[in-house]
Order: structure tokens, then sequence, then C-alpha cells
């Protein structure tokens, strides 16, 4: 509703030159939009700005809604919900019939949703969870808070929520508020990216105190002329625009004196208009679209979606002093700017386009330290938002670089790393991939590139404070110029240009003077634990399996070759190169007795005389398939070697004398096969047994079943394969193998 000190302005606008809209004019636009005056009336394209906001979809809508609520709603729309756009579709029946219509036009929407409306016992442990995250997530930037009990504090330009506790169950909210836009696909109330847990826990508060409803049989005899009712009165309009025409009187063309904009009773629906709505109405229909920049196109879109609430952007909106409180972080350390959202002044000039869009259609973030949320609008809300903010921020190009070639490139990548490290020391107010090296753990420098435009990361560096005010971050370069002469002759464009190139993502370590924490993975008792990285020794580009078993032994499985790489006990893994490298370090085995297979498949048709095969085995008829879990985790891998179907599974094993590897190896085949040998290890003088126990160089006792007599080959000159014969089959073949330590030194 608009102020009545603002009523004279309006009027003013409404008769002078409208060449450059104000913002009461935007917010009047605003009002036409909600009014949905579009939907029934067509525009022209003078009026594509007044294109209104569809209604919510009816599908459902009694399993969502009470009954009791429903009918009482349709009856009076806002005596039921102050503040409702809904106008009074029933305001032309005399007073006897209102509610008789009201009731069949329940039964009809009732009838036509697949399930009853019931309603659930309030849980009072999901109260309080509620209650934190109603007050923290972001809702209340539009809503009224509320104490523990639900009993609200006004403030100003709060979005009623009505009767929530005679409308909804504990269900259908949380069904509602997990996933808002299915219902109401115009964004007014945008997604708040809530799991469900945190959906059914605001459900609980918001509803508490609830009494249950009767329950409720449509009548079939007025459903049907409920359904008579709802197409006599266009509600398909507004509530179904892919089913509707709107062929009334174009909006360019409307008088708000006359018709449903009036004050007066007639044939048609009647709005609960205030003076001053009926003022905007005018001055919004007199507007021409053509008159409006893109900055008042922008400045339109977050009136209508309420941004405002959360964001300014040219002095429009931004959190009000009476909602900072509850706007949590955290980083207090950060002050406001780890508090409240940031503003939108440049953002199409800040963000790349990707981020742009992720933000503004998905919701996503870059400050975890922030606990409310950014919502998620959907492309059809959004996407001409982006459009916009890309046309219009702009900022001027960065001074030239002649360009650099790869080992120039180098260079300034090196000395990026030195610039953000160790001589601005960067990370004593940022993260890297989550890493603090100080109290203040601001936004996180990895992600730097993947947001900004760089143009804007040169500006911003160069004065930070022009583009955020009281921001903590010194500026680095005064003048254009860096205390560290030493590095590009003090250079600011070539220093930024260095930091730039080392955040790009070309670069595997983290800044100087960063320690990171070492990121170790363990943790089992009865299920295995998986790990999928690049593993110390295995090669650049070959992909690493490591498992720890629930008896404390852990294997490293290389899927590139499809092959065992390493076993080893106790201890697992070391991660911290493959979390601060943007996910290419190697992982390293932290235990002990760590023993190694030589490189290549298990099982190969191997002719007399030749080496076993090493690398590239996929070129030679080897494909990995993945792998599956039992119950306790732990991994069958699965591969093709050409035709043949191959099942490797390792079971961890401990009768008392310490755990132990059984491994089971089961090949497929639908045609006769024969010729193929399996290799079990590589060592300088495997001693043998027996036919099917070897004792690999004392520190590993091998042995076999279902495979014929072990057999030695060269490897090199002091290296021997132990391999065995698998003997011919058809069908299913089952091997297994025992793989213990030995007698270590």
């Amino acid at each position: 509703m608009y102020k009545t000190s603002s009523i004279l302005f309006l009027i003013i606008c409404a008769l002078s030159s409208l060449d450059a809209q104000p913002i009461e004019t935007l917010k009047a636009i605003h009002r036409v939009s909600e009014l949905n005056c579009a939907a029934c009336h067509q525009g022209s394209e003078s009026h594509t700005l007044l294109t209104g906001m569809q209604a919510p979809a009816l599908l459902n809508v009694g399993e969502r809604i009470s009954p009791t609520y429903l009918e009482r709603f349709l009856n009076d729309p806002a005596g039921t919900k102050p503040g409702t756009t809904m106008p009074d579709a029933l305001a032309a029946l005399p007073e006897s019939e209102r509610k008789s219509a009201a009731t069949s036009l329940a039964h009809y929407l009732i009838s036509e949703s697949k399930n009853a409306h019931k309603r659930a016992p309030i849980d009072k442990t999901l109260v309080k969870k509620g209650d934190a995250l109603f007050h923290s997530v972001g809702c209340v930037a539009c809503h009224n808070p509320r104490d523990r009990e639900g009993t609200e504090t006004a403030l100003p330009d709060s979005k009623p929520l009505g009767d929530l506790k005679g409308k909804y169950s504990v269900d259908s909210l949380a069904e509602f508020l997990k996933d808002p836009l299915a219902v109401r696909p115009a964004g007014l109330m945008p997604d708040m990216n809530l799991l469900p847990p945190e959906s059914r826990a605001i459900a609980h508060y918001l509803l508490q105190g609830q009494s249950d409803v009767p329950p409720f049989k449509p009548s079939r005899s007025l459903a049907k002329k409920g359904r008579q009712l709802y197409e006599s009165l266009n509600c398909a309009q507004c509530h179904d625009p892919s089913n509707a025409e709107a062929t009334f009187t174009s909006v360019d063309k409307l008088d708000s004196s006359k018709g449903c904009l009036s004050s007066k009773s007639g044939n048609w629906p009647r709005y609960s208009l205030t003076s001053d709505d009926r003022k905007a109405v005018n001055l919004a229909l007199r507007t021409k679209p053509s008159a409006l920049t893109n900055e008042q196109s922008i400045q339109m879109a977050m009136i209508r979606h309420n941004c405002t609430a959360c964001h300014e952007r040219g002095g429009l909106g931004g959190v009000s002093e009476a909602r900072q409180g509850f706007f949590k972080t955290t980083q207090p350390n950060l002050g406001v700017h780890g508090q409240i959202p940031p503003d939108l002044n440049q953002v199409g000039a800040r963000l790349n386009d990707t981020w742009l869009r992720s933000v503004l259609l998905g919701g996503k973030k870059a400050r975890p330290y922030m606990n409310t949320r950014m919502p998620r609008f959907g492309e059809k809300s959004m996407g001409q938002l982006a459009d916009l903010f890309e046309k219009t921020d702009t900022l001027p190009p960065i001074p030239e670089l002649p360009e650099l070639d790869k080992k120039i490139r180098r260079e300034y990548r090196k000395q990026g790393e030195q610039l953000v490290g160790i001589n601005f020391a960067c990370y004593t107010c940022h993260t890297f991939k989550g890493k603090a090296g100080g109290d203040i753990k601001g936004l996180d420098l990895y992600t730097t590139v993947n947001r900004l435009e760089k143009d804007y990361f040169y500006h911003f560096m160069m004065n930070p404070q022009t583009f955020k005010s009281g921001i903590i971050m010194p500026s680095f370069f005064p003048g254009g110029r860096s205390p560290y002469h030493d590095i590009f002759e003090g250079d600011g464009r070539k220093q930024i240009e260095a930091m730039w190139e080392f955040l790009s993502g070309d670069f595997y370590y983290s800044p100087k003077g960063l320690v990171a924490e070492k990121a170790l993975v363990d943790g089992r008792d009865k299920e295995a634990v998986i790990l999928r990285r690049k593993f110390s020794g295995l090669g650049t580009h070959r992909r690493g399996i490591s498992v720890a078993y629930p008896h404390g032994i852990n294997l490293a499985f290389n899927a590139q070759e499809a092959d065992l790489f390493a076993i080893w006990k106790g201890e697992f893994l070391d991660a911290t190169a493959a979390f601060t490298r943007q996910g290419e370090g190697a992982v390293a085995p932290r235990g002990e007795h760590k023993l190694n297979f030589p490189s290549g498949p298990s099982v190969w048709s191997l002719k007399k005389g030749e080496h076993w095969p090493q690398d590239n085995v996929q070129e030679l008829g080897y494909r990995f398939r993945g792998y599956q879990l039992d119950k306790q985790k732990r991994p069958t891998f699965r591969y093709d070697y050409n035709d043949i179907r191959i099942e490797d599974f390792f079971l961890d094993v401990d009768t008392g004398s310490g755990p132990y590897f059984v491994r089971t190896l089961t090949l497929f085949s639908k045609v006769a096969t024969e010729g193929l040998y399996l290799r079990v290890a590589r060592g300088k003088a495997p001693e043998k047994q027996t036919d099917s126990h070897y004792r690999i160089d004392d520190k590993l006792d091998i042995r076999t079943d279902g495979v014929g007599p072990g057999e030695l080959i060269d490897a090199d000159e002091k290296m021997q394969d132990l391999i065995f014969p698998v003997g011919a089959f058809k069908g299913e073949k089952v091997i297994h193998i025992e793989y213990r330590w030995g007698e270590l030194k």
C-alpha cells in the first residue's frame, strides 16, 4: 500500500512528462502487475510492461488447503487474508447466493484434488528448530518476526502470511516451502533452498497451536455447480493462463473509475483497493514502457521480486534497521559485510555470466558464513534481470598488456603466488579452498576467477573502497603503484595480472605463507571407506580408487588399467594435496608395510615368450565398468577384457593372526575360453612353497585356488612375474587369491 504523503507525488507524475520514471511510478506499475490486470485485458505493445503475475496454480489445492479455509476465502478473500490480490469474484451475486456459490466452488476444487487434506500433530522439538530457521535463513526479510509461541512483531513493509493455521497442514505447508515455485510460478514467494527436514521444521513452528479439521467429502452435485461457476467466472484467466485468452478491454483503454477497478458494484470482480491503489493504477496505465531505461527496468524487477528487502542498488532498497539483527553470520570479524547481503551496484560488471545466472536463477552463494540464503527464483522470473544487469553495468577497459606466452605466463603465475601469499597475505582475511590463515575467514580466494569478471578484479584491486564503502580490505596500489618494487618494478597493472593468473585455476598449490592443515582421511568401524583420487605413484593421468577396510587394512586400485596397485596396513590416507590443489593433487598412504604391485591387468591371454603388458590396456580390450558396494560398502570392481566380464572383490579377513585380503575374481564368458593367465605379483626371486603358495621377497605370502600351478616369467633383468594358468572354461570361473603380509622387514 502507498503512504498518504506520496499521493500528491503520484498525481504530479501522472500529469508530467514520464520520460524519466521515478521509483514511485515503478511501484505503481508493480501494483498493476500484482493485480494481474493483464490476465483478462489484452495488452498492446505500448503496455507490455504491465504483464501480470500469474496467480497460484490450483492443481491439488484441496490437498494443500483446508476445505473450511478454502470456502471462507472464496466467500470473502480480503476479509480472510488482508492484503491479498485475489479479487472478490462473487461480488456480483446477491448476498443470499454468495455462501452457497463459495461452497460449490470449494467442492469442485477439492473434487479435482488427488488426496484429502489431513492434519498431523505438532512436534515440539521441531518447533524449536523451525523457530531458529525462520529467523535465520531469510524469512524475516519479507515477513514479520515471531516469538517462540508464534506471536508476531509488526515491522514496516512486511508481507502478511495470513491465517496459516487455518489454511495448511504440516505436510502441505512443508511441501509448499520446499518448492513454492511449483504452486506460485510468479516467484513472489521464492525457493529458499530448504532441505525437506528444514521446511518441515518451519511448518511445525508456523502451525503450532493448530486445531484439527473435520473430515470432508466433496458432493458431486455441488462440485458440478462449482465447475460451472469456475468457467462462468473466468477463473482460468488468472489461475490457468495456458487455457485462457484475454478477450476483455485492452489495457491501454482501461478506465479505473469504471468496472472492477472502481469502488462500484456490478457484474465484475471487486478488488479491495485503497485510494492510493487507484491513483497508482491510474499512473501505471498512463506510463509508456518506452520511457523506461535499462536501469529503471532493473529497479522494476527488484521491486517486483522484493530484492530490495536484502539488497541495495543505487540508493534503492537494502536491509532496514529494524531487520538487521536477524541477519546473522558465523564470521563477526567481517563486520557488516559478513552479515548483510551484498549490494547489487555494478553486479553485471562484477560477476561473470555463468556465476550471475547461477545466483539469480539457482540461489548459488559464495558466502557460507552468511546464514541468510540467496533464494532461487528460476529462469521465468529472473532470466531477464540477468540480461539487464549485463547490458547496464559496465566498467572502463583495463590497460592492455602484451600477449603473454607460456613462459612469461609461468613467471606471472609464480609472482602472483608470492603476492597473494607472503607479500599481501590475502589469506589473513580470506580462506583458500576452505583453509584459513587467520581469524577472519572472508570470501574464498579459490572461487575468485569462477565468480568475477577480470576487468572488475583489476578495478577493485586498484581501489576497493570505490566499490564497497567501509570495507576492511586495504588499498594495495595507491596511485597504481605497489610497495613491492622487486616484482615487475612495482607496476600495479602487472602485479594484478599476476595475481589473476595465479588464481585462474592453472595451479595446484596454496599461496605461500598459508599453511593448511593436513587433510587426513580415515574413520571406519563396520563399513569400508572409499576415496576416489589420484594415488601417489600411480601416474598423472590414472584414476585411483583407495579403500579402507573395517579390519584395518587398505588397498589402492588402478581404475585406468583395472588392476591392484597397492596394499598396506593401519592408517588410511593423507589427502592434503588433493584438497588443496583443486582436486588434482595425489593422495598418499599413511599406514605401514605398504606393498606395491606392478602396472598392468590381472588377467591376460599370454603367449609363450611374451612379457606381461603394462600400459594402454584399453587399446588391448580392457574397459573399466565401475563398482558396486556390499552392505559394508566394500566394492566389487567390474571390468571387461574383450568379451570376458570380470568381477573383482576384496574381502578383509582376520582369524587372529592379523588381517589379510582374500580376493575373489569371477570371470564370465559366453564362449569357450582358454589360454588365459592370472598375474598376482612381481618380485626379485619369488619362492615356491607349493604349486599354489608362493612367498614374494619375504614380504608377501600368496595362496591361490581355482587355477593351475604357478609359473615365473621374466619381467626385466632383475624382476620376475608370478602367473597362474586360468584353464579352459565356459560360463563362470571363480578364482581365489590370498594376500598375507609375510615376514616383513
